[in-house]
């Protein structure tokens, strides 16, 4: 369970979801300012069915994470520099044998389950710790710090480190995924571009192709959006050494993005995906799991 955590984090932070009047060419770019704030919602429903040594289990999980983007400067050029901070994070999760655990880290509740004190150790030193990046106007990320908090427990706490992937080097991955990446040229209707994320696992490589299409605009409130058409595809590459093979026997994911071309910025996304997997360590484990996942403006107002 805590690898699929893993891997429906780095699905969240990876794509952070009628057409109207479509123009012939259209330059996507992101148009941060100095001093502005952003703030996200991505909302996310997990069910995942397992059978691991003849027993079958079914976990369903809801998850909230608030996420806040402080510009702090933008150059000449327009790469801008940011401060991304997770104000707060919810999570209900249900399977048994422990019925029904939340979390949230805006509770003082003591947590007694042992799985919910092993996430509250990560999620707790990342909610309110600020990671610094900066993003070009096309959305490619470099220069990313992590903060010192987070880094203090993943190094004191190896096996924290192991249940998100290796720790430091995949959540600086994350961290360098924050924002849709865009084309270099201007877009007409079914202008299709790619971008890669990788990410290296205790058990491999873990590939994730986002195939992106602009379909038009759409108005939507009042506003007319870039809509984006997002099919991720997902391998791994296994390790030749690892303790453990993870095979992906079955991927299916399709999204949406609405990207305000105006304002430079994210209006929402949505992204369904279908995944079946094997886990091959001493006992065999065949995993089955449906997510649906949405990303929409969050106030950051008081």
């Amino acid at each position: 369970m805590q690898r699929l955590i893993t891997v429906s984090l780095f699905l969240t932070l990876s794509m952070i979801t009628c057409a109207g009047t479509v123009r012939s060419q259209e330059l996507l770019r992101w148009k941060l300012k100095p001093g502005e704030k952003l703030g996200y919602r991505v909302e996310q429903e997990m069910k995942m069915f397992s059978i691991s040594g003849g027993t079958d289990t079914e976990m369903k999980m809801t998850s909230t994470m608030d996420i806040v983007w402080d510009v702090k400067a933008v150059d000449a050029d327009g790469n801008a520099s940011l401060g991304q901070t997770i104000s707060r994070v919810q999570l209900t999760m249900e399977r048994e044998p422990f019925g029904e655990l939340k979390y949230d880290s805006n509770s003082e509740e003591i947590l007694t389950n042992p799985i919910l004190q092993r996430m509250a150790t990560m999620y707790d030193s990342l909610v309110g710790n600020e990671w610094t990046l900066t993003m070009s106007p096309t959305g490619q990320t470099s220069e990313v710090k992590l903060p010192e908090k987070l880094l203090a427990t993943l190094r004191s706490n190896p096996q924290l480190a192991g249940m998100v992937g290796g720790g430091e080097k995949m959540l600086e991955t994350l961290a360098n995924q924050s924002g849709v990446v865009l084309p270099d040229e201007p877009v007409s209707e079914g202008t299709s571009w790619q971008h890669v994320n990788t990410m290296d696992m205790p058990f491999g490589r873990m590939i994730m192709n986002l195939a992106m299409t602009y379909n038009g605009t759409e108005a939507r409130a009042g506003r007319q959006y870039a809509k984006i058409v997002i099919k991720p595809e997902m391998k791994i590459e296994p390790k030749a050494d690892a303790a453990i093979t993870v095979e992906v026997d079955h991927s299916e994911a399709n999204g949406i993005l609405y990207f305000d071309a105006a304002a430079g910025r994210i209006a929402r996304t949505s992204t369904n995906t279908d995944l079946e997997m094997t886990i091959n360590s001493n006992i065999k484990q065949k995993i089955v799991q449906s997510m649906t996942m949405k990303s929409v403006p969050l106030s950051t107002d008081g």
